[in-house]
């Protein structure tokens, strides 16, 4: 999941909450599991932040515009971008990445992480941490990458990635849509491909993308149109396609609403934003999807607010 704000105007503090195991929530060694938001250090020129697995990242700017990228939370495979592997390591504190200046992008995926560096709004791509079955994008695909390393170095517009479970997804200025990584379920929405996908390769001919997702094992999209399309496992119906067979093997429109502006997909459910206002689908046990009820939603469901 990410957050972000782009404006330098829009600096501000971290706060988190949840599990503390496996350093999640990036405080000190003796901080417990946290029910409500609670600052995270003392900085306040956080400007972009993206949780995973068990790991997150966050990007500072400064007050020249440079902006840094700092992780914490557990380490096995190198998902952090600090240079260990060793299982059961973790980074306590949020620590810096590298020494580049000039992150825009990050997203914590399941056991491997991918960002963006460039000027402006676009740069080059970049991934670390767990490689199988080509989730790093790179061929020969290896096992893991305890750093950065730039991948796709032919490309140099890249404007949004998103890191899933064993794959990505990622967008060009131009916006056309390329994926990558396991395509189990038919993740990668890789209508021909039977395999893995092991390096970055353009989903479909469209090009008018502009805001993507990457699940567990299904992935989301919004277009210039504002048309929330899908694609991946259909299980308990996580594309919101109206059924629980199948998976979707290219993106499928879903339903004919437009308007969607933003979208989040989990491991087992969904959420959308459209004209304001908050949507969900597939699995809502545990209450997950935040509409009073344990019912599962097959289609895109508005989330109705009890009053305070």
């Amino acid at each position: 999941m990410q957050l972000s704000k782009w404006s330098g105007s829009a600096l501000g503090r971290l706060w988190g909450w949840g599990q503390r195991s496996g350093m999640r929530l990036g405080g000190s060694p003796t901080q417990t599991n946290q029910y409500n938001p609670i600052q995270i250090g003392e900085h306040e020129d956080w400007v972009h932040v993206s949780a995973g697995n068990e790991h997150s990242f966050g990007i500072r700017e400064d007050d020249l515009g440079r902006r840094t990228l700092w992780a914490w939370g557990q380490r096995q495979h190198g998902r952090l971008g600090l240079g260990a592997l060793s299982a059961g390591a973790g980074s306590e504190v949020i620590t810096r990445v590298g020494t580049g200046t000039n992150w825009l992008y990050v997203s914590a995926g399941h056991e491997h992480s991918a960002g963006i560096r460039g000027t402006g709004t676009s740069g080059h791509l970049y991934t670390w941490g767990n490689g199988l079955n080509g989730g790093l994008g790179i061929n020969p695909v290896p096992s893991s990458n305890n750093a950065p390393v730039r991948i796709a170095t032919n490309i140099s517009d890249w404007t949004r990635v998103s890191a899933g479970n064993g794959f990505a997804l990622a967008l060009r200025a131009n916006g056309q849509l390329f994926s990558w990584g396991n395509n189990g379920s038919a993740r990668t929405g890789q209508n021909s491909v039977t395999g893995n996908t092991p390096v970055p390769t353009q989903v479909g001919t469209a090009s008018n993308w502009r805001y993507i997702s990457a699940g567990s094992l299904h992935s989301l999209a919004i277009n210039a149109n504002g048309e929330l399309w899908s694609w991946g496992s259909n299980s308990q119906s996580r594309t919101g396609h109206d059924t629980t067979s199948s998976n979707t093997t290219e993106p499928r429109r879903v339903g004919t609403a437009s308007g969607w502006e933003s979208v989040s997909a989990g491991t087992n459910h969904s959420i959308a934003i459209r004209a304001g206002s908050l949507y969900g689908m597939r699995s809502n046990s545990n209450g997950r999807l935040g509409d009073g009820t344990t019912t599962q939603r097959l289609v895109p469901t508005a989330v109705v607010f009890a009053e305070d």
